[in-house]
């Protein structure tokens, strides 16, 4: 054979990892499953676990890293225009984002909930439970207990040279990012041309990072690989 005609593919990364991708439809049945278990025997139990709702619905629909939701205050949030302001983050960058009217209508009910409850009409942080600062460590043990009532697959898959993660609160941004793209490309706009967009309104330094998620464009792409994988 005078020419190799696998030539011009790209060799696979060592060690690569791909994220779990959630659809749409797993994040809408993910975010039920959290609703529908908010504690209303106390007050403390209900505003911590309406806390966490409303966070997970934060990450989910707008992208943001955990830690980003947990440290917005009252000041950050513009209720007449529907936007946040994030600041210091990962990489040091603020930014100024609008979120989905649903989004913003679940922030104004957690911090007309919240301001009753705790007999004020403005805190330090937007989500404050009774006892203070709600943890990262409350919203991970949520997530992963309405995951159980889900029929996913919850353990990371490892192969040669790759893994495939398992379903993490982190994996919300991933598949905001992800299915973003998509319903892009469904619409008929070039993935392309919103990029450099989605960049900014994730908070990444350069837009190539945003990129990557080209390489897994949707969920059923990633659970085909996983499949794929496994009978080699």
């Amino acid at each position: 054979m005078a020419q190799n005609p696998l030539q011009d593919i790209t060799d696979l990364k060592r060690n690569a990892f791909i994220p779990y991708i959630f659809s749409n439809e797993q994040i809408d049945e993910l975010l039920n499953g959290i609703q529908v278990n908010i504690q209303s025997l106390n007050e403390s139990a209900f505003l911590t676990d309406l806390a966490v709702f409303t966070i997970i619905s934060l990450i989910a629909r707008c992208g943001l890293r955990i830690s980003e939701a947990l440290k917005l205050k009252d000041e950050h949030y513009r209720k007449n225009e529907s936007t946040i302001y994030i600041k210091n983050t990962k990489f040091g960058k603020d930014r100024l984002i609008p979120v989905p009217g649903s989004v913003a209508g679940l922030i104004n009910n957690f911090i007309s909930v919240r301001n009753s409850i705790l007999h004020r009409n403005k805190c330090d942080n937007i989500f404050t439970s009774i006892h203070g600062e709600i943890t990262d460590y409350y919203i991970n043990k949520k997530f992963h207990a309405a995951l159980q009532g889900l029929n996913i697959d919850r353990s990371p898959k490892k192969f040669p040279g790759i893994t495939f993660g398992n379903p993490t609160v982190h994996s919300l941004r991933h598949s905001f990012a992800v299915n973003t793209l998509k319903d892009a490309c469904a619409k008929g706009k070039n993935p392309e041309n919103i990029l450099p967009v989605l960049s900014v309104y994730m908070g990444h330094t350069e837009y190539k990072y945003t990129a990557l998620y080209l390489k897994v464009i949707d969920a059923e792409h990633r659970n085909a690989w996983v499949d794929f994988y496994s009978y080699l």
